[in-house]
């Protein structure tokens, strides 16, 4: 008997948009995703135990509420070098919270694509991750995005999802992924990211990190089976930036004055190329000092609140 063991590096992830939930999209080649880190969690819940009455000290058999699937994820944020047009990975930005607005000039052409957050009418996603011909299934997937932007390195989406349960079966390895949408990314370098601020203040930049919402959660009761975004957002950033002096930027006295002002990131060396972050009402809420090159760092927990309509917190720009 010979042994077929899976390859380790043999793995297509594609991903669709669904037209209900957890209707089956039915991704193929065409929508392949191309990720890093990809992990997938095939069977995810909670331990219900039976503590049966019996003689003896042995166990009684358990039982598994809440059984679910996860999976997260990082893709790489290079705009699709189009303008107008959205990036190749708008599936799992839609899933997560979001949605999206082709923003037209005078003459009706498309010259960017706006992603906002929004607490109604939220989108899912199917998503199949084939592991060398073992096929996994997540439908109905909802999560949360988060942003990785290292000075000097790639900068990147994380995305951490939800889904129903449904169990794995051998089919054919997909060999038609097309990856044609996925663009070559840019470095968070001086020549491309063209701008980092608080309010009036620009700074130079060591990283930024969002944190991906904490606020996905999987419900089965009776009457329900679903993946739900359950409570506040709270969107929150940590941003590092080279120290300047206190006449140029005082974030000691905005965060003693709970002060809300706009924060912006734009990255990307020309249209087509470029994507932004922007929270319109952000509040410093940490400060301390951190070290880079002998010279000292500013690092800043921000959070990204929204005006009492909801829900403007925060926009990605891909312009």
């Amino acid at each position: 008997m010979s042994l077929d063991f899976l390859k380790k590096d043999e793995l297509v992830v594609v991903v669709s948009e669904e037209d209900e939930y957890a209707d089956d999209a039915e991704p193929a080649g065409a929508d392949a995703l191309l990720t890093r880190d990809f992990m997938c969690s095939p069977i995810e819940g909670s331990e219900v135990q039976r503590m049966l009455d019996r003689p003896g000290q042995g166990a009684s058999p358990s039982m598994f509420a809440g059984r679910h699937m996860a999976c997260s994820l990082k893709v790489e944020a290079a705009p699709s070098g189009t303008i107008g047009v959205p990036p190749a990975f708008s599936s799992i930005l839609l899933c997560s919270q979001m949605a999206e607005t082709i923003v037209e000039d005078i003459e009706e052409d498309p010259v960017e694509v706006h992603y906002e957050y929004v607490s109604r009418l939220l989108s899912s996603a199917s998503l199949y991750a084939n592991y060398d011909g073992v096929l996994f299934r997540l439908l109905g997937m909802r999560g949360a995005i988060g942003m990785e932007f290292e000075g000097g390195g790639i900068p990147y989406f994380t995305f951490n999802g939800m889904a129903l349960l449904t169990l794995p079966e051998d089919v054919a390895m997909i060999e038609d992924a097309d990856y044609s949408g996925f663009k070559l990314p840019e470095l968070a370098e001086a020549d491309t990211t063209q701008e980092v601020s608080i309010g009036d203040a620009d700074f130079v930049l060591r990283n930024w990190q969002l944190q991906p919402p904490q606020n996905v959660a999987f419900r089965d009761l009776p009457g329900q089976k679903e993946v739900v975004i359950a409570g506040n957002r709270n969107l929150r950033s940590r941003l590092e930036v080279m120290a300047p002096r206190l006449d140029g930027f005082d974030p000691f006295a905005m965060k003693e004055a709970m002060t809300l002002a706009p924060f912006t990131l734009l990255h990307g060396s020309a249209a087509g190329k470029q994507w932004s972050f922007e929270g319109a009402l952000t509040q410093i809420v940490g400060v301390a000092f951190g070290e880079h090159q002998g010279e000292r760092t500013l690092q800043l927990e921000l959070l990204h609140t929204s005006s009492p309509a909801g829900d403007d917190d925060g926009v990605w720009k891909f312009i």
